[in-house]
């Protein structure tokens, strides 16, 4: 099985499904398992599919709509279109075990599909609450996967003043004045990578293990993470984390390894 073929029975995939036949399933969320891209894929996937049925389930209905429904021409036994040019043959009497046109498919469908039609309006007015903007520890989360996909550097830089100069000349978020030993941790280099359409500087680093340096947008950190720059510091899987608020950015560094070798560095 290849990524595609995971993605399209992923795709049919609900954890809340009456009667779920998870042998169906089983081989595709074990690649999902040790398949970072398509995990990450997946988990969007499954987000999407939320936000999208609490839309819907928020759908009421036009309030006139079963009138206009039942106003429907019961001779034509049709919803009424603009007259042809040609003439309309006269209406015929049903046809003898021809279902009632109230009881058709068709109407039944035309019906679905103005309110489902309808839920997309409601989407597209607000296409935020579709790509709601990921919280802290889906942050967390999303670099610590990144991260352990061993990043590609876009450039080998160990001087931290021209890394600075190269990010700000860039337009990409690049680091203020660092805590003393993490400053004493000698750089690599750096890159880019996105989440949400924004690009997300990181800065790679070593000391007895290999650090990264992610630089994040302020506000994610509100009350997450202290505004006096004092860092908080926890252990998520198998990732030990430094955050802190800089001046501009909120700083998160990430290496894997105990949570005491980051203690190290306060």
């Amino acid at each position: 099985m290849d990524r595609t073929e995971a993605k399209a029975i992923l795709s049919a995939y609900r954890a809340d499904m009456p009667d779920i036949d998870e042998a169906v399933f089983a081989e595709a969320l074990a690649m999902a398992e040790q398949d970072p891209e398509l995990a990450q894929w997946f988990e969007d996937e499954q987000n999407f599919d939320e936000i999208f049925a609490g839309k819907l389930a928020d759908v009421q209905p036009p309030a006139d709509l079963k009138d206009k429904l039942l106003a429907l021409d019961p001779d034509r036994k049709t919803i009424p279109f603009p007259e042809q040019s040609a003439p309309e043959p006269a209406a015929s009497s049903p046809i003898p075990g021809q279902r009632p046109w109230w009881k058709r498919s068709s109407i039944i469908s035309i019906a679905a599909t103005v309110v489902i039609l309808f839920g997309f309006g409601a989407i597209l007015l607000d296409p935020s609450q579709v790509e709601a903007e990921p919280d802290l520890d889906q942050y967390y989360d999303r670099i610590g996967e990144h991260f352990a996909r061993d990043p590609k550097l876009s450039a080998n830089v160990s001087d931290l003043d021209q890394i600075r100069h190269q990010l700000n000349s860039s337009g990409l978020r690049a680091p203020g004045m660092l805590p003393p030993k993490v400053d004493a941790l000698a750089e690599v280099g750096f890159g880019t990578f996105e989440i949400n359409g924004k690009l997300i500087s990181f800065i790679e680093m070593k000391g007895d293990d290999t650090f990264c340096l992610y630089l994040l947008d302020k506000s994610l950190g509100k009350g997450r993470v202290p505004d006096n720059g004092i860092p908080v510091v926890f252990q998520r899987k198998d990732l030990s984390i430094m955050a802190w608020q800089g001046p501009e950015n909120l700083c998160v560094l990430i290496v894997r390894a105990p949570v005491a070798e980051m203690d190290d560095l306060l």
